[in-house]
């Protein structure tokens, strides 16, 4: 557990460092680019979910989850999706049902119906934070109305179109 603890622990910090940096980048008082670290975030934090088959994830680290697949969504940085060493083994053809829970990451192999990887962040976002909301235990984490209030703007949003 103590393992866990430290690499959500370095997750949540780079994320946080990372998001604080991406709203100077956007009011054009920095050029520094941020999305590779909020995948690695991300990565971290996904890895942290999959491995740790005793504990369930505390409702924390799926609001933070959410977060960082917002902000790749939300990401103009050019370039495409930062790859780096595929930690989960998605792309193989591991076909063992018992790590099925592994494979939660974006590669161009194993998403299908969805066309890019931004989409697939979208979802990925919408499962974090759909799980988050759904928790009762979530409702005493600070910014839980924050992150409701923007999940339900967003649905609303979108099933008008």
């Amino acid at each position: 557990i103590e393992f866990f603890d430290h690499l959500t622990s370095r997750a949540t910090y780079l994320l946080d460092v990372a998001v604080k940096e991406k709203e100077t980048f956007e009011k054009g008082q920095n050029k520094t680019r941020v999305l590779s670290s909020i995948v690695e975030a991300a990565a971290w934090l996904e890895m942290a979910i999959s491995w740790d088959d005793v504990n369930p994830p505390p409702p924390e680290m799926r609001k933070n989850l959410g977060l960082a697949y917002m902000n790749m969504v939300r990401s103009d940085e050019g370039g495409g999706f930062p790859f780096f060493e595929d930690i989960f083994h998605a792309g193989g053809d591991n076909n063992d049902p018992n790590q099925d829970h592994r494979h939660n990451w974006w590669t161009h192999k194993n998403q299908e119906g969805v066309k890019n990887w931004k989409q697939w962040a979208t979802l990925r976002w919408k499962e974090e934070w759909g799980s988050f909301l759904e928790l009762d235990s979530s409702r005493a984490v600070p910014g839980y109305d924050q992150v409701k209030i923007v999940y339900d703007a967003v649905l609303n949003r979108a099933s008008m179109k």
